[in-house]
Formats: structure tokens, C-alpha cells, sequence
């Protein structure tokens, strides 16, 4: 690895992300793999915000958190702060008190950004160092499931051999707990495939995303099923624990729709989880809470008035 590369991905792992009471905030890392798509289509380096407006708002709203508003123009300009964007004749941009770019004089002086032009040439030359970069944010601010979903929409080149991410390290025991204490069985189908006594398509998920400082403990983990786990971590399913926290069951969000499959997972709405093992490893509120908040896409099916 080049030193120019290094530094670039070592800034990459250290830019500042908004996280205000334990809140998701990835406006930064999305704008920044949507700029990393716009090098490998062979774009210019720099973009219009009125281009860049719609397609990033268009990955907010679906890998960001669940929020009434969208706003694209505050990571358009607060990356400048990281030192991987620029905005030429920025100080001429009305902002607000909060240094925020004001949408409309963006739009109105057709202000464009993009990498700088050391980090764009670099990447331009190096298509290897566009992939970790994108391997890198991906790693460190979204789980598995999305990942590839995140690159299509971003026009990024499926994975390869992945970059070692750079932040903390994940416990391979986490597995292994998680699907013991859930008797190797999907917590919300009951599914239990196996092969020669080998099960497959069983996966750990976690509740709070590890990228999100969720630990790998299993009361912050359910075993389910490959669909189940996409369908968690896009917030399809979402969890509604007791009040005495010893039963948690399904929510299914009400943008869920489609034909057969769409049926069976919105019937799993208000379904119980399976129980682990010990009480011990139930899951814990303070991350089925998380979830909810941050991932899960609500309002739930209106069944749920019904019940």
C-alpha cells in the first residue's frame, strides 16, 4: 500500500460523523461512496449539488435512519471540515448560525463540490484504492446485509476481497453464542435447515449494528434466517419488547408490500420470538430501543390498531 493511500484511507476512517444520543448519522460516509461511484463511472471530479441532490437524498432515506426530513446539503458541506471535499467559492454561500450551507443558495449559485483534486487524481489513477475506500465505509458504518445493496445504488463494483476494516475487531465466538442460545433455529420462523447435522443459512444478527458500537454479546444478537436478518437490519421487521423485557415480538413495517412473500412476512407481524436458552440472553432493551429508533421503518401495518 502506497503512503498516498494510506493517508487517504486513514482520513477516511476518521471522519467526524454526527452522533448525538446515540443516533445514527451516515449523511457523511453516504455522500462520500456516491462520490466514490461518480469516479469509477469516469465523471468529472466535481458535481452540482443539484445533481448530487436527488440521488443522495434517495440513499438517506433508504439506508439512513427513519426520519421525517431529509437533508442532502449538510453533509455536502460539512465534509469540507474532514478535508476530503471542497466546494469552489464556498465563502460565498449563505449558511446558517450552525455553519450549515443554506439549500437554496446552493441551488441558487450552482455550487459544486467534490474531492479534492490530489485525492481525486489519486483515485482516478488507483481503481484498487476506490474499492477499500468503499470497503472501508461500508465496514465501519453499515452491517453485511446492506453492503451490497449500498454499492449497486451507488454504482459501486460488487466486493472483492475485503479491506480490513479499520476499528473494532469483531468476536468470532458471537456466532457460534448467538445460534447455541436460539437452538440453531431462526428466532422468528423457526427455520432449521441442515445438512449431515451441518445448519446453513442460520446467521447471528445483531440488534444495535456493530458498526454502530453494538457489542458482540448475545443479548444484543437473534439467531434468524438470511431473509429474516435482511429484512432486520432494513428495518422490514422491527421488535416490541414486554414490559417485564422477557417477550420481545415481530413489527412489520407497513412499506413492506409485494406478492406470496410480502404476505408471509407481514403475517409475522406482532409473532412472538423464539426464546433463547437462559433468560440471560434475552435481548436487552436498551438495544431493541436503538433499533427501533434508528433503523426500523415505521409506521408498523395497520393490524396493528387491532391488536
Amino acid at each position: 500500500m502506497s503512503s498516498d493511500e494510506d493517508d487517504f484511507l486513514d482520513r477516511l476512517s476518521r471522519v467526524v460523523v454526527n452522533i448525538h444520543k446515540n443516533h445514527r448519522a451516515p449523511n457523511k460516509p453516504l455522500l462520500l461512496l456516491l462520490a466514490l461511484g461518480r469516479v469509477t463511472d469516469g465523471r468529472e471530479r466535481l458535481a452540482a449539488y443539484t445533481e448530487i441532490e436527488k440521488p443522495l437524498k434517495k440513499l438517506l432515506a433508504e439506508f439512513g435512519p427513519p426520519r421525517k426530513t431529509i437533508h442532502p446539503e449538510q453533509p455536502f458541506g460539512h465534509l469540507r471540515t474532514d478535508g476530503l471535499w471542497e466546494i469552489p467559492g464556498d465563502s460565498i454561500l449563505p449558511a446558517s448560525s450552525s455553519g450549515t450551507l443554506l439549500v437554496g443558495g446552493l441551488r441558487e449559485h450552482s455550487a459544486k463540490g467534490g474531492f479534492p483534486e490530489d485525492i481525486f487524481q489519486l483515485l482516478k489513477q488507483n481503481p484498487g484504492i476506490v474499492h477499500n475506500a468503499a470497503q472501508l465505509i461500508l465496514e465501519r458504518h453499515f452491517p453485511h446485509t446492506l453492503h451490497d445493496r449500498i454499492r449497486a445504488a451507488c454504482n459501486l463494483p460488487a466486493a472483492r476481497e475485503k479491506y480490513p476494516a479499520r476499528g473494532s475487531k469483531r468476536d468470532r465466538a458471537f456466532r457460534t453464542d448467538v445460534l447455541s442460545a436460539y437452538g440453531d433455529c431462526c428466532a422468528a420462523c423457526g427455520y432449521d435447515l441442515r445438512l449431515n447435522e451441518v445448519v446453513f443459512g442460520i446467521e447471528a444478527a445483531h440488534i444495535k449494528w456493530h458498526s454502530q458500537s453494538g457489542p458482540d454479546i448475545v443479548p444484543n444478537g437473534l439467531a434468524l434466517c438470511s431473509l429474516h436478518h435482511v429484512a432486520l437490519d432494513s428495518g422490514a421487521l422491527g421488535l416490541r419488547q414486554s414490559d417485564d423485557d422477557e417477550v420481545v415480538s415481530l413489527l412489520v413495517s407497513s412499506g413492506v408490500s409485494g406478492g406470496e412473500a410480502a404476505l408471509r412476512l407481514r403475517n409475522l407481524h406482532g409473532a412472538v420470538l423464539r426464546q433463547p436458552e437462559s433468560k440471560e440472553f434475552l435481548p436487552r432493551k436498551e438495544f431493541v430501543e436503538w433499533h427501533r429508533k434508528e433503523v426500523f421503518r415505521g409506521p408498523t401495518i395497520s393490524i396493528d390498531a387491532e391488536r
